[in-house]
């Protein structure tokens, strides 16, 4: 019996029962292949990866911004930037509007490491999905969201 089918078949009836409950394994053993792959390819996480999908994205941030959409403490968070600024992923850029302001952007290697760990993402996706018809996928799409909008 493999990690996967232990984790669902030695839990009692009522966390079975619990959608919540199912959703966390599927998550956390999601997000270990997720990093696993990305940390044997480019030494980074899946919140790293998310992190410079963020900064790509608003192109400039701040830390406190990208602590808000991650949904980080802050210091988690300077945690985060510290080790993407190491990797040289990252580089902090003054703000010409506020001094006391450090704005992230990508580096070169950091929009190169988001664009291929990106993708290494989408086919683990993509693999975990082929699991289930188009229809399912739909279905768990349209309940995450629901669920998120409701509750977020």
């Amino acid at each position: 019996m493999n990690k996967k089918t232990i984790s669902l078949t030695e839990t009692s009836l009522s966390l079975k029962a619990s959608p919540f409950f199912i959703m966390g394994i599927v998550h956390r053993h999601f997000r270990n292949d997720a990093n696993r792959s990305l940390m044997e390819k480019f030494d980074i996480s899946t919140e790293m990866l998310k992190a410079l999908e963020i900064i790509s994205h608003h192109k400039v941030i701040t830390q406190q911004k990208l602590a808000d959409i991650t949904m980080n403490e802050r210091s988690a968070t300077k945690r985060l930037v510290d080790n993407l600024v190491k990797r040289e992923l990252i580089v902090f850029m003054k703000d010409e509007n506020n001094l006391k302001h450090k704005l992230l952007t990508l580096t070169p290697d950091g929009k190169k490491t988001k664009d291929l760990g990106s993708k290494i993402l989408k086919k683990l996706e993509q693999q975990w999905l082929d699991k289930l018809d188009q229809n399912d996928i739909n279905n768990l799409k349209t309940t995450c969201y629901k669920l998120a909008i409701e509750n977020i």
